[in-house]
C-alpha cells in the first residue's frame, strides 16, 4: 500500500510544501503520489510547488514522486466538495492510503478536504498550525520550530 497526499493549493506555495516538508522530515508519512487541487488563480504556483515537492521527496524519501494537478472552478462549491472525495475514493480503490492536508486553501476548501478525509477513512488528516502569522510565506526551516506545530487531527481527535 502506498501513501497518497491530497490537498488544495492555497494563496502561497509555502502553505502547500511546508506541511509536506514537516511531515516527511518527521517521518510521519511517506507519500509517493501527490494530488493538488487548484483554482485557476492558484495554479500559477505549479512549477514552484513541483520543484519543492520533488526536492523534499528526494532529500527525505529518496524518491521522485508522481505529482498531479486538478483544476477546479473556485466558485463552484459542488465541484470543490466533489473533487477531493473522488480522488480519495479512487486512490482507496487502488489500495492506497490517503493523507489529507487541510492546511492550505480557503475555509470551504479545508472543509471539503476534511469531509473527503472522513468519507474515505484517510490514514491521516494533517494540519500545520502556524502560531505566528508573521511567518506566513516563509519556508518551513526558517520558521522557529516552537511557532509551528504539525498535527494529525484524525489520530489526535479521532472520530
Amino acid at each position: 500500500m502506498s501513501e497518497v497526499w491530497i490537498c488544495f493549493l492555497g494563496v502561497t506555495p509555502q502553505a502547500i510544501y511546508n506541511t509536506i516538508w514537516a511531515a516527511v522530515s518527521k517521518n510521519m508519512c511517506k507519500p509517493v503520489k501527490f494530488h493538488f487541487i487548484a483554482s485557476k488563480e492558484a495554479i500559477k504556483h505549479r512549477s514552484t510547488i513541483e520543484k519543492k515537492v520533488k526536492a523534499i521527496c528526494q532529500e527525505f524519501l529518496n524518491i521522485t514522486p508522481e505529482i498531479k494537478f486538478h483544476i477546479v472552478d473556485e466558485q463552484d462549491l459542488e465541484e470543490i466538495f466533489k473533487v477531493p472525495r473522488e480522488i480519495a475514493r479512487q486512490e482507496k480503490e487502488k489500495g492506497n492510503n490517503a493523507v489529507i492536508d487541510v492546511t492550505p486553501g480557503r475555509k470551504y476548501m479545508s472543509i471539503a478536504s476534511l469531509l473527503a478525509a472522513l468519507d474515505c477513512d484517510a490514514e491521516k488528516i494533517l494540519y500545520l498550525h502556524l502560531k505566528d502569522p508573521s511567518y506566513q510565506g516563509k519556508d518551513y526551516p526558517l520558521i522557529p520550530y516552537p511557532l509551528q506545530e504539525l498535527r494529525d487531527l484524525k489520530n489526535e481527535f479521532g472520530r
